[in-house]
Parts: structure tokens; C-alpha cells; sequence
């Protein structure tokens, strides 16, 4: 059955199937409706436009001049209909983040579009087990998540080394700089570093941003991602290498 009375989207169809298939028959069988179906809406689609838009003969419709424009018209109006539907019903990404791992699924996964994607940045210390109520897609995070439920988790490793500026020449007394974030990995592993731990000056800054900065200035070293030395332009410090460990949270699909 086919809804009566007013023309409707779904008459569009209707219509580009008969002109394409130039056949009432045809045009009925390949959209599963009774001839009569098709040939009761044809008449309503005419009826609207005050138009004839097909020739009848013994073997089937010719488009007339005013088909062919209605065609047309019914083409341009059903690409438009489902690219409409189409933004409508995009959900867009929601993930979560800490800023150096943003910088990773960015460069290293390609596994984020900052034009499409609603990305949230946190900081280490302000991701918690609450992330997993607000249905993101989603969660890089260095932090473990005690519940899980829903995700599919991921552990992974960022091979990372104490890097500083290309342009820098080897030297001695750089300042070593951690992040502020007292749960950032890359602090804790700093700091567990005997240079650092026995009583060496350090610099605390509050963003892995402002960190870059001042390494790019030659103005000190840190522990930081080995990705970042040719997207950066920075050199290994040292030439051992340091593991980080992070977790990636994936909901699941049922």
C-alpha cells in the first residue's frame, strides 16, 4: 500500500523509477508496489505539477518536455533529501583525551578529524571512572579506569626518550621539565630519575603546549614522546629509551 491523497518524497522515487524504466510494469515490480499503486500515484504527481509528464503507448511511457524537467527536479530533490538526512543522523564522535595523547590518535592512528569529531582535553589528574557515564566513543587516557563496562580496553605503550631542541649542542645544566599534572606518567617517570630525584632543579610547567615552547627555545629537556622529534624538530637528550604506559577505552557496539 501507498499513503494517498498528497504528493509526498517518496513519490519522487516513484517517478524517477517510471521515467528511468519507462515502464509502469517495470517501475512496480522493481519497487515491490501493485501497477495500480504506481499508476494512482503517477496521476496525483501530474495532478499536483497541472502537467503530463509521460506519453502512454501499447509498450510502456515516453517522458514528454515537462518529464524530462521533472526528472530533473526529483534527481536534485532526492540528493538533497538524503544528504539532509544524512547530517541529521551523523553522531558525531565524542572523545576523550589527555593532550599529549590527543597529539598521538592525531599524528600517529589518524584516528581522529577535528573537523567532525567533539573532542574534550583533559588533563591526567581530571579524567575519572565519571568519563565512562558520558557515552564517549572513545578515551585515551594514561590513567587506568577502575570500571570499564562497556569499553573494550587497550593497553598500549608510548616509546618515549628526554628530548630538547635540534638546533641545541650538547651541553650541561638545561633545567629537566615535568608537567605540573601530579599524575602525569611523564612527571612521575622524571622525577623518579636519579638526576631529578637527588635534589636537581627542575621546571614545572602547566601544559605539554607551554613545555614544547620552551624546549623549541633550547631553554631545557624533558621526557616526552619519540613521535614528537621529527613533528616537533627535536633531538634525543638521551638514548634511552622510556615505555609509558596508556590505556585506550573503546565502547562497544552490541
Amino acid at each position: 500500500m501507498i499513503a494517498g491523497g498528497n504528493m509526498n518524497f517518496n513519490d519522487l522515487k516513484i517517478f524517477t523509477s517510471i521515467f528511468e524504466t519507462q515502464s509502469l510494469n517495470k517501475s512496480a515490480k522493481s519497487l515491490g508496489y501493485a501497477q495500480s499503486n504506481i499508476t494512482e500515484r503517477l496521476k496525483i504527481i501530474e495532478s499536483t505539477f497541472n502537467s503530463s509528464f509521460f506519453v502512454r503507448s501499447y509498450n510502456g511511457v515516453k517522458p514528454t518536455p515537462q518529464g524530462k524537467e521533472m526528472y530533473k527536479f526529483a534527481i536534485d530533490t532526492l540528493n538533497r533529501l538524503e544528504k539532509l538526512q544524512e547530517d541529521f543522523h551523523q553522531e558525531k564522535n565524542n572523545i576523550l583525551t589527555s593532550e599529549l595523547l590527543l597529539n598521538y590518535a592525531m599524528n600517529q592512528e589518524n584516528m581522529l578529524n577535528i573537523e567532525t569529531d567533539k573532542i574534550v582535553i583533559k588533563k591526567t589528574c581530571e579524567i575519572s571512572d565519571e568519563a565512562l557515564k558520558h557515552n564517549y566513543k572513545t578515551i585515551y587516557s594514561f590513567k587506568e579506569l577502575k570500571s570499564s563496562q562497556g569499553y573494550r580496553k587497550e593497553i598500549r605503550n608510548l616509546t618515549s626518550y628526554y628530548l630538547c631542541s635540534e638546533d641545541l649542542p650538547v651541553a650541561k645544566g638545561l633545567p629537566p621539565i615535568v608537567n605540573s599534572d601530579l599524575e602525569c606518567p611523564f612527571r612521575k617517570e622524571s622525577l623518579k630519575n636519579y638526576k631529578i630525584a637527588h635534589g636537581k632543579k627542575y621546571l614545572e610547567i602547566n601544559s605539554f603546549a607551554n613545555i614544547l615552547d620552551i624546549l623549541q627555545k633550547g631553554k631545557g629537556y624533558s621526557l616526552l614522546p619519540e613521535y614528537l622529534i621529527d613533528l616537533k624538530k627535536l633531538r634525543k637528550f638521551s638514548s634511552e629509551p622510556v615505555n609509558i604506559v596508556f590505556y585506550v577505552y573503546k565502547k562497544k557496539i552490541y
